[in-house]
């Protein structure tokens, strides 16, 4: 059997036969209207039958009456009449209130209860089916001229009293309000603070339900504030001190608070932390989750950018001298492709630099052996910078000069033999480079035997 549901209900009340007009008049017929919908909230259609129940309370009670009747569904709607099965007569005195209840082809009795206002001389045409009155003027006049027509001990307003329905004995300044679409308390509001609804649900349209004050879609007994449309079950967290999501736990899983900050919820603000206790916030480290890493700190070989400068393993301290550091291990290379690795090239950018490379004379240890400029390949005492010719060992600053062609004594010049000192070389001009006297411009000396001018002539001009 589907499961049913109340939707909602509409209670009207109708005289079939009342003889003339007395206070002590009942209701034989009380008419019923609502409409039912199943668990999926579809309207019920078809034959279905119903049994009306009439309680003395809400809930429990005394079961004062009840009939069973096979009811016609149209769209959900539909139309029952209380007291139309002869076995069972509507023979209650109406002198108190009553509560209507319904169940649905056997099934248990729905909630809530549906108060049933009925008052025996308070008869209002707009509840009223069908009426049979010997006089109904009389009637009507009656009620008008009697202050306290319904008996509730409040006069109508119009006689200088506060009863806001003198037809109703159960409408009047103080009166319990219940879910019945009537201003029962006489205070200008209907269904307000009802009686008949269970704690924590309201009247609306008839019914008792759950209310959703906010509107975000949540009802009041799963919303953990109801008056703010955007804290309910599975809302999105905010850093605002507030439990958005209604977990029971304020600021956490925030969706607001940038990278690097986290939610304070004693003061509800996105902040910045020192969460490695390394003595910089997250703001200036760079990954404030170690603590070997923050501005300043010492560059490793590790792939990590430790000193937060932007750059991975640059000026690392941890890698031997002639060690590089790649993909975060120190590792020897041959940069400059000379053949020899950073470990043994005591200068890795320069391809003339490398241990066994020919030494220059350029302030440069060329073959790494630790000194600069030390060569002295032809064994002559003399280094590579002082020996204009380091392949002779006859070519050295402390070899004499001679007339070969060569600079034997590496002071710039060659063949500047000059033995006489008198300011010409031997090897090209002085004919007589032990004898001062003698050179190209010597004068010629008669009767010495000596070319004096070195023009290859003896004593020429003499007589």
């Amino acid at each position: 059997m589907r499961k049913i549901v109340l939707f909602s209900v509409i209670v009207l009340m109708a005289i079939a036969v009342l003889e003339p007009v007395t206070l002590a008049a009942i209701p034989e017929i009380v008419t019923y209207q609502g409409q039912l919908n199943d668990g999926d909230g579809d309207p019920v259609d078809g034959e279905h039958g119903v049994t009306i129940y009439l309680f003395d309370e809400v809930t429990g009670g005394v079961l004062l009456w009840q009939e069973e009747q096979t009811v016609a569904f149209s769209s959900g709607l539909f139309t029952v009449q209380l007291g139309t099965v002869t076995e069972n007569p509507l023979d209650l005195l109406f002198d108190q209130q009553y509560w209507l209840g319904i169940a649905i082809d056997g099934g248990a009795e729905l909630q809530p209860r549906i108060p049933l206002t009925s008052a025996p001389q308070a008869f209002r045409a707009k509840y009223v089916d069908q009426i049979s009155l010997g006089n109904i003027q009389e009637f009507w006049q009656l009620a008008q001229s009697i202050p306290d027509f319904d008996g509730d001990g409040h006069d109508k307003i119009w006689m200088d009293g506060d009863d806001c329905d003198d037809l109703n004995p159960f409408v009047y300044p103080g009166a319990d309000e219940y879910c019945d679409g009537i201003d029962n308390d006489c205070n200008g509001i209907i269904d307000d603070n009802t009686v008949d609804c269970p704690e924590g649900m309201i009247c609306s349209s008839l019914q008792c339900i759950i209310p959703d004050y906010d509107g975000d879609g949540w009802p009041n007994d799963q919303d953990c504030d109801d008056y703010n449309p955007f804290i309910y079950p599975g809302a999105p967290e905010l850093c605002d001190g507030l439990d958005n999501d209604c977990n029971d736990v304020i600021d956490d899983n925030v969706i607001d608070c940038p990278p690097g900050m986290i939610c304070d919820s004693g003061i509800g603000q996105c902040v910045y932390v020192d969460m490695d206790e390394d003595g910089y916030t997250s703001d200036v480290d760079c990954d404030d989750n170690n603590p070997n890493v923050y501005p300043g700190a010492p560059e490793y070989c590790n792939g990590i950018d430790d000193d937060c400068n932007g750059t991975i393993d640059d000026n690392v301290i941890d890698c031997p001298s002639g060690a590089e550091c790649i993909n975060g291990a120190c590792s020897y290379v041959d940069m400059d492709n000379d053949g020899y690795y950073s470990d043994v090239d005591c200068d890795d950018n320069n391809p003339d630099v490398y241990p066994g490379a020919y030494e220059l004379c350029d302030g440069l240890d060329n073959d790494c052996n630790g000194f600069i400029d030390d060569a002295d390949y032809d064994l002559d005492g003399y280094n590579v910078c002082d020996d204009c010719d380091d392949s002779d060992p006859s070519i050295n600053p402390g070899t004499p000069e001679i007339c070969d062609g060569f600079d034997n004594n590496c002071d710039g010049n060659i063949d500047d033999v000059d033995e006489d000192g008198d300011g010409f070389y031997a090897c090209t001009e002085d004919c007589d480079d032990n004898d001062p006297n003698v050179h190209p411009q010597a004068p010629e000396i008669c009767g010495d035997s000596i070319d004096n001018n070195c023009d290859g002539n003896i004593d020429e001009g003499c007589p």
